[in-house]
């Protein structure tokens, strides 16, 4: 589950959790194409698309990756276009044989909306099949 941050100006800001679907197919080699929806109160919040390529891979899907992706979401709205975010980030992902996925994630997001730098961390929890 992701974390929506919101800030408005210096006044102050908004903390919300977004949960997201995750979907990933596998590319050649040891490339794979990730596509993920997140929503806040069921209603969509941002797409977004990258490709992961994994270092050593354990098995499919399994092991350390390297992220690169592009969100677009309403929070990218500047001088009147969709603008996206992009997104750098490192990962191990780790599957049990139920299914049981774990999937830290950390990185850099680039944010043109306010043109700066922040941190991505990121922790998925979820189901695998």
């Amino acid at each position: 589950m992701a974390v929506f941050i919101g800030v408005a100006g210096h006044a102050g800001g908004i903390i919300l959790p977004n949960p997201g679907i995750n979907f990933e197919a596998k590319g050649g080699g040891n490339w794979s194409f990730n596509f993920e929806i997140n929503a806040i109160f069921f209603i969509p919040t941002e797409i977004e698309v990258g490709i992961r390529e994994y270092l050593k891979k354990e098995k499919e899907f399994r092991g350390f990756y390297l992220y690169q992706g592009l969100a677009f979401g309403w929070t990218n709205f500047v001088f009147g276009i969709y603008i996206p975010n992009l997104i750098f980030a490192v990962g191990y992902k780790n599957i049990s044989a139920k299914g049981f996925t774990i999937d830290p994630i950390l990185g850099l997001r680039a944010v043109y909306t306010d043109f700066v730098v922040l941190p991505v961390l990121g922790l998925y929890l979820g189901r695998t099949w």
